[in-house]
């Protein structure tokens, strides 16, 4: 126990000790050293500014000796006013960019202080035309005006001292100064001495930044500048061996003289002289057409060029311009026979064949054409009158796989028929047979849908209607897979998703508006088209509205039928919308062109038109409704011109003739067509001449085109789609 005591005691002796080695055992107390600033570190500690009033928020931390952060006062300042301002309170500072240069950012707490580098580089945003562009000045003389540019930052601050390039175009002279550094205004100037071009450029450079400067330079004397404009303009790419054909040559004269004499004009086969040709004059800024009979050439590739003053007799502006030339492909087509069977062969893939078949008499038959062979696979084409310039644009064709092809047109028609032979993989000892009479015509099957009914009498003066129609079309297997949404066809007219073959008819006796307005609408609401979109035909489906409130009047008028079958002519592809497909509606006067010309361009309703008395109006045209009215424009025959005939807009006097202008409108969209089951009708010289509104007893037929959207699903069934 004693020794215990004696233990602590020893040990409160030893504390005391250590205690007042430390801080006095009961002494004074020691002072701790004060914290002072040591060290400051700016965030970020390098910063680049692009723009004047450009602004950067700066962080400064102020740490003490010890390493601890401290909260004391900072004071910020900048190296250069000239290129940055400071502003700030405690460890924030917002910088403001001034102008161009370099400099230091600086905070200080007390004693210590810390540093960030900063760099302001105005960047170009813009670069601007200030005055000296669209000069017009002598060639190869200095422009009067100086070129002046501006270079201007984002916020539009001028950017003083920076360099700026002038590089004018070949030919387009040169400039006094090619580098030139900015004013303190932003601003750089040069001096244009033109070239010897008509039309010179020149372009300003800032950076990556460029303006264009154009000048036109003026000839003392004036000159010419003749050039070919554009492409040559053949009226084919594949003419006969037996054709001449007609190329359109568009020239412009872009000098600032000339137009007092003709100058040559030279055209060329294969690089080779074929004549020189005499142009009119033309004016500086003109265009003139020159259009060139030519042919025929030698069969395979023939480059026809034409080129302007060929002996360089003229003094123009540029010579280099003066060519130009087009590749056309010369072909063979070779006779055939009604009744004849040829051998023929295509030794290479995708080799074209053709035939030319010329009938002298019409014939109520049908015409088949055949393609047989053991090997390959070879495909046929035929058509009527003009050969296409596409196989794929003929109106009959068959592309079964190998060589077993037929197409069959109705009724044999006098003219002639082109034939083409396609290999798609090459064939030989292949006969092509064409015959007429000894196939039975498909017969055409237009088949009706009545959505709603009328009465007994109502519905079999529509069906005899279509009877009519199918007794005067062939079909040639019009047979297509078809997709249509409800209502697609008219109201309530139902879904489609099958083959339909030939043509599907929905039939809707339904409110229109009223007694005495609308009687009836119809059209097309599908059109067969082939792989691709390079082969067109016939509608497969269409719709016809009768207006339940005029149907009954029509019937005892003794007009329905007339009606009826001017309608379904609108369906079966008597319409605006098929007719721009094809191509054929020309000068619409809708919505807004009443004195166009509207007209049909199909070569054989023209053909019709003509025999029919339409000669002494205008070749080349069947003249459509025009006058821009709303419901009969575009859509219908001219009734001053063609009068009763049953597609004009109104249906006059007591008979309403479905004309073969009418069938051959019908046929060149594909049908095949027994124009000879036409009406006749001739038109009376007063009708050509332009008759007065229509007298006597009219049924309106305006606003009869229905506004179907035309579906292009589908294509036809049995095609292999190549």
């Amino acid at each position: 126990m004693q020794k215990m005591t004696r233990g602590v005691q020893e040990w409160g002796v030893a504390a005391c000790l250590l205690l007042l080695t430390i801080a006095g055992c009961g002494g004074d107390e020691v002072e701790p050293e004060p914290a002072v600033p040591t060290t400051v570190e700016i965030t970020p500690d390098v910063a680049m500014f692009t723009f004047s009033g450009e602004t950067k928020g700066f962080n400064a931390v102020v740490r003490d000796q010890d390493g601890k952060v401290m909260d004391v006062a900072v004071a910020w300042t900048s190296s250069d006013p000239g290129v940055f301002a400071v502003s700030g309170s405690g460890g924030v500072a917002t910088v403001t960019a001034v102008g161009n240069g370099a400099g230091t950012l600086t905070a200080t707490a007390g004693q210590a202080s810390g540093t960030a580098s900063l760099t302001v580089v105005q960047t170009p945003a813009r670069i601007e035309i200030v005055s000296g562009n669209d000069q017009e000045g002598l060639r190869e003389q200095t422009l009067m005006e100086p070129l002046v540019i501006s270079v201007v930052e984002q916020t539009g601050a001028a950017i003083p001292d920076y360099s700026v390039t002038f590089t004018p175009g070949e030919r387009s002279g040169s400039v006094s100064e090619s580098e030139v550094t900015t004013d303190a205004g932003g601003m750089a100037s040069t001096e244009w001495t033109l070239g010897d071009l008509r039309s010179q450029e020149l372009v300003a450079a800032a950076g990556e930044l460029i303006a264009t400067f154009r000048a036109s330079a003026l000839a003392d004397p004036p000159m010419p500048d003749y050039t070919v404009a554009g492409d040559l303009e053949p009226s084919r790419f594949d003419p006969l061996v037996t054709e001449t054909i007609e190329i359109k040559v568009h020239i412009a004269n872009l000098g600032d003289g000339g137009g007092s004499g003709t100058f040559p004009m030279q055209l060329t086969v294969d690089g080779m002289p074929l004549e020189t040709i005499d142009v009119e004059p033309t004016g500086p800024g003109d265009t003139t057409t020159v259009t060139i009979t030519a042919g025929p050439f030698e069969i395979g590739d023939r480059r026809i060029g034409v080129m302007i003053d060929p002996e360089g007799e003229i003094e123009e502006w540029e010579e280099a311009n003066n060519e130009a030339n087009v590749l056309l492909t010369v072909v063979q087509q070779l006779e055939i026979s009604l009744g004849d069977s040829l051998m023929v062969e295509a030794g290479v893939d995708d080799m074209v064949l053709l035939y030319r078949l010329e009938i002298t008499e019409p014939l109520d038959e049908v015409l088949t054409v055949r393609l047989t062979g053991p090997n390959g696979d070879g495909d046929l084409f035929v058509d009527f009158n003009d050969r296409p310039d596409d196989q794929y644009k003929y109106r009959c064709y068959s592309w079964e796989f190998g060589t077993g092809e037929s197409c069959q047109l109705y009724p044999v028609r006098a003219g002639t028929y082109n034939i083409a032979v396609h290999a798609y993989e090459a064939f030989d000892a292949a006969a092509l047979v064409v015959t007429s009479g000894e196939d039975p015509i498909d017969p055409f099957d237009l088949e009706l849908v009545f959505v709603d009914n009328g009465t007994d009498s109502q519905n079999t003066i529509i069906t005899g209607v279509a009877e009519r129609w199918e007794s005067m079309i062939g079909s040639g297997s019009l047979s297509s897979f078809v997709v249509l949404d409800e209502d697609e066809c008219g109201p309530d007219s139902p879904s489609v998703v099958e083959s339909v073959d030939d043509f599907r008819l929905f039939v809707m006796i339904d409110s229109i508006d009223g007694a005495g307005g609308r009687v009836a609408s119809s059209g097309p609401c599908h059109l067969r088209v082939s792989f691709g979109g390079r082969w067109l035909s016939t509608p497969a489906a269409g719709g016809l509205i009768l207006d339940e409130a005029d149907i009954a009047q029509l019937e005892s008028q003794g007009v329905l039928e007339s009606v009826v079958t001017h309608e379904m002519a609108h369906a079966l592809g008597f319409a605006p919308n098929v007719w721009e497909v094809y191509g054929f509606l020309q000068n619409p006067s809708l919505p807004e062109h009443p004195d166009n010309d509207t007209h049909l361009n199909a070569s054989l309703a023209v053909a019709a038109f003509d025999a029919a008395g339409g000669g002494g109006y205008a070749h080349g045209k069947v003249p459509l409704q025009n006058g821009a009215g709303p419901g009969i424009s575009d859509q219908h025959w001219r009734q001053s011109v063609l009068g009763d005939e049953l597609m004009t807009p109104y249906l006059t006097g007591d008979s309403h003739p479905l004309s073969r202008i009418t069938l051959n409108a019908l046929y060149e969209v594909g049908y095949e067509i027994n124009v000879a089951m036409a009406d006749a009708f001739t038109m009376t010289v007063a009708g050509v001449a332009g008759m007065a509104l229509p007298r006597g007893r009219v049924i309106y037929l305006g606003n009869d085109i229905a506004p179907f959207r035309l579906q292009f699903t589908g294509k036809p069934v049995g095609g292999r789609g190549k």
